[in-house]
């Protein structure tokens, strides 16, 4: 597996505890919020060999590890580095944006914990997404799949959003309840921990540099995105608090 980036410890990107990260290049998505641009045209800096020796030095301090991206499903050999990380009795959690819900099947027998991005109600995909004919039965899959995992989530950040007119502003908290309720109608179940993340500027990593220029997600409005949300999905929460 093609391995761009790797970050020893971290208590952001797993539940709270203890975590190595490791990156993975390329993305078929062009979200122009997303602030991993370099990524999307990385090469490989590590081999799998090194990342294994790294962990198998930390194996007391860290038990868990988080692949990410980039979009990590687009590696062909992912499953196969994903076993050999469970037979170094790690905890393995996969981070995708659910645009392959075939290769998430499969892995569902190896993976303890999937977090899946999704980019916002249906009818702001092209938009949020980058790409404007993405294939939502193909997200809609990967939301009913997820729910199978031992431990998943949902997550969407609120980003700001380019419109039609060429104005640029954050997602809506009736944008953001809009989401919330497709997860639900899609997956038949409102008991998923569904997390709502700030968007946070980084000059010369967005994909779409007009973003730069816009400030991180104001509190007040994750607080009344996760009061709209909370109708459809009870267990909605900031990430952070």
């Amino acid at each position: 597996m093609k391995i761009s980036g790797f970050l020893e410890g971290s208590f952001q990107d797993y539940e709270g505890r203890l975590c190595s990260v490791i990156f993975a290049p390329g993305c078929n998505l062009k979200c122009p919020a997303c602030h991993a641009a370099s990524l999307l045209s990385g090469g490989e800096n590590y081999t799998e060999e090194e990342i294994l020796k790294r962990l198998s030095r930390r194996i007391n301090a860290i038990s868990r590890v988080v692949i990410t991206g980039g979009e990590p499903t687009l590696q062909p050999d992912l499953a196969e580095f994903a076993r050999q990380l469970k037979n170094e009795g790690l905890l393995v959690k996969l981070d995708t944006n659910g645009t392959n819900p075939r290769t998430i099947f499969d892995l569902s027998h190896i993976l303890d914990y999937v977090a899946m991005d999704v980019k916002g109600p249906r009818e702001l995909y092209p938009t949020t997404s980058g790409i404007p004919d993405i294939n939502l039965t193909a997200i809609e899959r990967s939301m009913k799949i997820a729910q199978n995992f031992s431990g998943y989530e949902f997550r969407t950040t609120v980003a700001p959003v380019e419109r039609e007119q060429g104005t640029i502003n954050f997602m809506t908290a009736p944008e953001i309840a809009g989401t919330a309720r497709w997860i639900r109608e899609t997956t038949g179940n409102n008991s998923h921990k569904y997390y709502l993340q700030p968007f946070v500027p980084r000059r010369g990593e967005l994909i779409n540099p007009k973003f730069e220029e816009f400030p991180e997600t104001p509190m007040s409005l994750l607080e009344e995105a996760k009061l709209a949300a909370i109708k459809y999905l009870p267990n909605t929460k900031i990430r952070g608090r």
